[in-house]
């Protein structure tokens, strides 16, 4: 995915429930949204990244990649449903040091949509 966004392959991407969203399962950021969840019942919001989270996101590569996001969660039967947003764009790559306005809008480095969807066992 990071050579189609360098590229300017600007297509959407939908993961659901497969060897992508499993490696997202397990990052900072998803992991700060369940625990709001858990906690306060908060079912949707933002994670912000920066460089804070590129470090906190240790070797995981797709946590690297989708960096900051925006979520939902729903409950689904037994389970939490995740459905989450990322744009990679030269904003995310230079870890949110530039403004929005900076992206292009097509072509190289523009705006890449990802829709990351799973679910995983509510917890009793």
């Amino acid at each position: 995915m990071t050579l189609e966004w360098a590229a300017g392959a600007n297509q959407p991407h939908v993961f659901k429930n497969d060897r992508v969203t499993a490696a997202l399962q397990n990052s900072p950021g998803v992991a700060s949204a369940r625990d709001l969840y858990y906690k306060n019942g908060k079912t949707s919001g933002f994670f912000s990244f920066g460089a804070a989270g590129y470090y906190n996101s240790g070797n995981n590569p797709i946590a690297q990649f989708v960096g900051g996001f925006s979520y939902n969660i729903s409950v689904v039967g037994d389970n939490l449903q995740f459905f989450i947003t990322n744009v990679t764009s030269m904003h995310s790559l230079l870890l949110d040091a530039t403004p929005n306005s900076w992206n292009p809008v097509v072509g190289i480095g523009s705006n890449m949509t990802q829709y990351y969807i799973f679910t995983e066992p509510i917890k009793k």
